[in-house]
């Protein structure tokens, strides 16, 4: 695995039905995109977690810090950008952000943490990614601009 792979990036637009009362994206289709994104991210990696799982195989998010800077409008261009990280001997950290595109503004940035559970709900790691190193201290409990 490349160190490119430990990046990624999806850009969409903001539909109309994510916009609340307020003409804003409503704060659950935040985690919805970075969701999707990380999907994404553990697709290109060689992980389709559809796939896995139909074998009763789960990648779920365990932890979250999310910290709301600016809002998205409908018909907005945005991007969300990831960096994997593994923390533990099961943990996988995800820093997210989510950027509006025209003008570059931070929308949100998140810290959130992963891990797959086998068949028993156990956290295990995969092999394809067992080569990756553990790195400590990585994840900001205040979420600074280290994100």
């Amino acid at each position: 695995m490349t160190s490119e792979n430990l990046s990624f990036n999806w850009k969409s637009e903001v539909r109309d039905y994510e916009i609340d009362f307020q003409g804003i994206v409503n704060n659950a289709c935040y985690f919805q995109y970075m969701a999707h994104t990380r999907a994404l991210h553990f697709l290109k990696l060689g992980i389709d977690l559809v796939k896995i799982a139909q074998e009763e195989i789960k990648g779920v998010l365990i932890e979250s810090h999310t910290k709301f800077l600016n809002s998205l409008k409908y018909k907005d261009v945005y991007h969300v950008t990831s960096e994997l990280t593994r923390i533990s001997r099961f943990k996988l950290l995800f820093n997210q952000k989510i950027i509006e595109s025209n003008s570059n503004k931070i929308c949100v940035i998140a810290q959130n943490i992963c891990c797959i559970l086998d068949t028993n709900n156990k956290p295990f790691f995969p092999d394809m990614l067992n080569h990756l190193p553990i790195v400590k201290n990585s994840v900001n409990p205040k979420i600074g601009t280290k994100i």
